[in-house]
Protein backbone atom coordinates (compact mmCIF):
# COMPACT_ATOMS: atom_id res chain seq x y z
CA UNK A 1 0.00 0.00 0.00
CA UNK A 2 2.86 2.36 0.68
CA UNK A 3 4.56 1.59 -2.51
CA UNK A 4 1.65 2.90 -4.59
CA UNK A 5 2.00 6.30 -2.44
CA UNK A 6 5.73 6.44 -3.45
CA UNK A 7 4.88 6.11 -7.07
CA UNK A 8 2.22 8.63 -6.49
CA UNK A 9 4.70 11.14 -5.27
CA UNK A 10 7.00 10.36 -7.99
CA UNK A 11 4.63 11.15 -10.67
CA UNK A 12 3.58 14.18 -8.78
CA UNK A 13 7.47 15.55 -8.65
CA UNK A 14 8.36 14.88 -12.22
CA UNK A 15 5.13 16.65 -13.48
CA UNK A 16 5.50 20.09 -11.73
CA UNK A 17 9.15 19.51 -12.01
CA UNK A 18 9.26 19.35 -15.58
CA UNK A 19 6.49 22.42 -16.20
CA UNK A 20 8.92 24.63 -14.35
CA UNK A 21 11.78 24.07 -15.01
CA UNK A 22 12.48 22.65 -18.78
CA UNK A 23 9.50 24.71 -20.31
CA UNK A 24 9.83 28.17 -18.77
CA UNK A 25 11.75 29.65 -22.05
CA UNK A 26 10.43 29.76 -25.00
CA UNK A 27 12.83 30.28 -28.45
CA UNK A 28 11.67 31.47 -31.61
CA UNK A 29 12.05 28.80 -34.12
CA UNK A 30 12.95 29.63 -37.51
CA UNK A 31 12.10 26.95 -40.27
CA UNK A 32 12.91 27.88 -44.23
CA UNK A 33 12.33 25.93 -47.18
CA UNK A 34 14.13 26.05 -50.38
CA UNK A 35 13.37 25.11 -53.86
CA UNK A 36 16.16 24.26 -56.76
CA UNK A 37 15.57 24.25 -60.16
CA UNK A 38 18.01 23.73 -62.98
CA UNK A 39 19.23 23.13 -66.59
CA UNK A 40 22.18 20.46 -66.60
CA UNK A 41 24.48 20.16 -69.52
CA UNK A 42 26.17 16.83 -69.04
CA UNK A 43 29.07 15.18 -71.34
CA UNK A 44 31.66 12.09 -70.28
CA UNK A 45 34.97 13.06 -71.33
CA UNK A 46 36.78 9.93 -72.26
CA UNK A 47 39.06 8.59 -75.35
CA UNK A 48 37.09 5.47 -75.76
CA UNK A 49 33.65 6.65 -76.89
CA UNK A 50 32.80 9.91 -79.24
CA UNK A 51 30.30 11.10 -77.21
CA UNK A 52 28.03 14.17 -77.46
CA UNK A 53 26.68 16.37 -74.35
CA UNK A 54 22.81 16.81 -73.97
CA UNK A 55 20.55 18.85 -71.84
CA UNK A 56 18.74 17.88 -68.62
CA UNK A 57 17.58 19.11 -65.48
CA UNK A 58 17.59 19.14 -61.57
CA UNK A 59 14.95 20.04 -59.17
CA UNK A 60 14.77 19.58 -55.66
CA UNK A 61 13.69 20.86 -51.94
CA UNK A 62 15.33 21.63 -48.90
CA UNK A 63 14.46 22.54 -45.21
CA UNK A 64 16.54 24.09 -42.65
CA UNK A 65 15.91 24.45 -39.18
CA UNK A 66 17.06 27.71 -37.11
CA UNK A 67 17.59 27.68 -33.61
CA UNK A 68 18.62 31.18 -32.42
CA UNK A 69 20.07 30.02 -29.11
CA UNK A 70 22.58 27.02 -30.57
CA UNK A 71 25.51 27.89 -32.58
CA UNK A 72 24.94 26.07 -35.72
CA UNK A 73 22.08 25.19 -37.67
CA UNK A 74 20.77 22.15 -39.93
CA UNK A 75 19.35 21.16 -43.71
CA UNK A 76 18.03 18.24 -45.31
CA UNK A 77 17.53 18.24 -48.69
CA UNK A 78 16.85 15.70 -51.54
CA UNK A 79 17.72 16.92 -55.38
CA UNK A 80 16.63 14.63 -58.59
CA UNK A 81 18.27 14.81 -61.88
CA UNK A 82 18.16 13.80 -65.18
CA UNK A 83 20.80 13.53 -67.35
CA UNK A 84 21.25 13.16 -71.46
CA UNK A 85 24.10 11.82 -73.11
CA UNK A 86 24.49 10.57 -76.75
CA UNK A 87 27.28 8.26 -77.41
CA UNK A 88 28.40 6.77 -80.77
CA UNK A 89 27.53 2.71 -80.87
CA UNK A 90 25.44 -0.02 -82.86
CA UNK A 91 21.88 -0.71 -81.79
CA UNK A 92 23.55 -4.39 -82.99
CA UNK A 93 25.84 -6.54 -84.58
CA UNK A 94 23.74 -6.37 -87.87
CA UNK A 95 23.96 -2.91 -88.67
CA UNK A 96 26.76 -1.87 -90.59
CA UNK A 97 27.40 1.67 -89.74
CA UNK A 98 27.52 3.81 -86.19
CA UNK A 99 24.74 5.73 -85.03
CA UNK A 100 24.52 8.73 -81.91
CA UNK A 101 22.88 6.67 -79.15
CA UNK A 102 20.34 8.12 -76.40
CA UNK A 103 21.24 7.28 -73.07
CA UNK A 104 19.36 8.99 -69.85
CA UNK A 105 20.52 9.05 -66.50
CA UNK A 106 18.65 9.42 -63.43
CA UNK A 107 20.36 10.48 -60.21
CA UNK A 108 18.85 10.92 -56.40
CA UNK A 109 20.82 12.49 -54.43
CA UNK A 110 19.74 13.15 -50.12
CA UNK A 111 21.64 14.95 -48.15
CA UNK A 112 22.36 16.32 -44.71
CA UNK A 113 24.20 19.87 -44.16
CA UNK A 114 25.33 21.70 -40.25
CA UNK A 115 26.15 25.07 -40.91
CA UNK A 116 28.20 26.08 -38.16
CA UNK A 117 27.39 30.10 -36.95
CA UNK A 118 30.64 32.09 -37.31
CA UNK A 119 28.98 35.64 -37.71
CA UNK A 120 25.55 35.49 -36.94
CA UNK A 121 23.40 34.34 -39.50
CA UNK A 122 25.57 35.99 -41.67
CA UNK A 123 28.64 33.91 -42.50
CA UNK A 124 28.62 30.09 -41.65
CA UNK A 125 30.97 27.48 -41.84
CA UNK A 126 29.09 24.32 -43.80
CA UNK A 127 29.82 20.37 -43.55
CA UNK A 128 28.21 17.66 -45.28
CA UNK A 129 26.34 17.02 -48.53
Amino acid sequence: MKFKHYILLVALTIGFVTTTYSQHKTYAINNGFGIIIGIIQYDIKTDNFITKQGLGFVGGLSATLDLPHKGYTVSYGMQLSENNLEISGRMTDYVAGNEMLEYKLKVVQLGFTYHKKIFGDNLTIDIGQ
